[in-house]
Parts: C-alpha cells; structure tokens; sequence
C-alpha cells in the first residue's frame, strides 16, 4: 500500500454538495479511496465497508453519503489513499478514531477470561437494589393474609380488672391462635386489627384493648387472670398493639386500629401468630356468655 495520507492542498472539500475534489495526483478509481476522516468534526465522512459512510465516483469527484450537517468547507480533513507515491504500511490500528472509540487493543488487551476484566468495570450495585419512589406514584404488590378468632365469655358476669386477660374458661382458653396469617416462616406487617363484641352497650369501666402477640403458643393464660409475659415466654413474645376503646353500634360494640405497621416474624415453618387479649380497663361483663371476634389482617413484607 502507498502513501496512504493525503495533503490537503490536493483535495477540496464542499460541504454543501457533500463532494471531496481531488487534483494531482488523482486517484486512478474509488477502490483506492479508503477512508475519510472529518478532524474538526471528529466524525466520519467515508468508509467503502460501511453503507451508512459510503459514496459515488465521478473522477476527480467522490460525493459522500454521510451527513455533512454543521461542517464546513475550511474543516481539516485526513484522506487515506492507495495512489502508490509512497510505500507505508497501513493497518487498522494506525487509522484515526474519534475520542473515546473502542479499539482491538482496548478489547483485548488483558481481557483474557472475565476475572481479568475486574476495575476495569464500573463497581456492580451489591445487595438491595435502591428504588425511588417516582413522586409517591409507586405501587407494590404483596400477599395480603386475614385471620379470625371466635370465642364466647365463660358464663358468668365476674368482673374483670385493669390488665386481665378475655378467654372462655377452658384450658389455655386466652391464647388465641391466628392461623394462616402469613407465608411459612416470613415477615408480616399488621395492617388492621378489628374486635367485634356481641354486646348491645359498652360496659360501665370498659376503655381500650391490648392485643399481645407471640411467634409460638405462650405458656396457658386463663380468663380473667393477670395478663403476664412468663420467662419461659420471652423470646416468643413479639410486642402488642393498642386498640381503641369500643363505640356503640346498635346491637353490637366495635373497635379497631388501622394501619399500627407493626412488622412481625413468623417462627421457622410456621404460619401462625399467637395473641392475649388485654383489658386496659376494669369492667363488669354485660351478661352471660358474651361472643367476642377478633380480626387480625396483614401483608407480607418478604422472608
């Protein structure tokens, strides 16, 4: 191959036309036109390989394809060709590139295997990955669980204290299982808790409720006795959530919390919550055998 760099004082450049002009010497055919390169523009202007960098021969007028949009006609321009004036080896390394363009040297050069292409990479996000929260405007879906626990007062009007516990009487009858109320093992975030009381008035002394939850059953607890987080129990226990004191609704009492956002840990290969159901203040029940339901809804929150 011969002088491949061509002086600019034997070209013109026309960059309305998109027309390069050669004079002596000129080039014998467009095969020996191989490449050219727009210094000032830092942008390609013609490559024979490459359709969108293409162009047509009228001796001594090659028009290039490219767009030629913002350059001008005093733009430096570097015109590699084969006219056979000189003898220097060309090879794709030696061509020019514009800044930051990737060549055979940067692609290969150490980069054997994919270990060897460590620092050379911007550092990977590990662990979490961030999310913003697109101007409140983003959802996320999850498994919503809800589970019921019914049960009837023993049949008595025995009067309760500050702090005991509700149950029916029966063995351990004040543990109250919420089963299926999150998925096996995993996170739940209480969203609700609602307690419906089967009374037509809100005894005299009744205030609020206390619901105490434990990943496992806690040791047996009975109606009207002493709320009380035994030592055997203290790592099941999990915290608890106030409720509201009951409103008046005709033939039934009601209370509920909404959203406390309690986040709670199911234990291994469980599915189940345990609760006690407290009595903040002292009553006297309204009659025999009231019928409570407690109602405890969630969302999982991952495992």
């Amino acid at each position: 191959m011969k002088g491949p760099v061509r002086d600019s004082a034997t070209f013109a450049f026309n960059a309305t036309a998109k027309t390069i002009t050669f004079s002596a010497p000129i080039p014998a055919s467009q095969q020996q036109i191989l490449a050219v390169l727009n210094v000032t523009r830092n942008a390609w202007l013609y490559l024979p390989t490459n359709a969108a960098y293409g162009g047509t021969w009228a001796s001594p007028v090659l028009t290039v394809t490219a767009s030629t949009t913002g350059h001008a006609n005093g733009d430096v321009l570097q015109i590699l060709v084969d006219d056979g004036l000189a003898s220097t080896a060309v090879t794709a390394a030696s061509l020019p590139l514009p800044t930051g363009a990737s060549t055979s040297a940067l692609q290969t050069t150490g980069n054997t295997s994919l270990s060897s292409i460590d620092g050379k990479l911007a550092a990977l996000q590990s662990g979490a990955m961030p999310i913003g929260d697109n101007s409140a405007s983003l959802t996320v879906d999850g498994t919503a669980y809800a589970a019921t626990v019914s049960f009837t007062r023993p049949a008595n009007v025995t009067a309760y204290t500050a702090g005991d516990v509700i149950g029916t009487g029966a063995s351990n009858d004040a543990v109250h299982t919420l089963s299926s109320i999150g998925s096996s093992g995993g996170y739940v975030v209480v969203q609700s808790i609602e307690l419906v009381l089967g009374i037509s008035a809100v005894p005299s002394g009744m205030t609020s409720f206390r619901v105490h939850f434990y990943d496992s059953s806690p040791t047996a607890a009975a109606d009207n006795s002493v709320f009380d987080v035994a030592s055997g129990d203290r790592a099941k226990y999990l915290g608890y959530i106030d409720m509201p004191a009951p409103v008046d609704l005709g033939a039934t009492c009601f209370t509920q919390i909404d959203y406390p956002g309690k986040l709670f840990k199911l234990a291994s290969a469980s599915t189940s919550l345990f609760c006690e159901l407290q009595t903040v203040g002292g009553f006297t029940p309204a009659a025999n055998s009231e019928a409570y339901i407690l109602r405890v809804k969630t969302l999982e929150a991952g495992k």
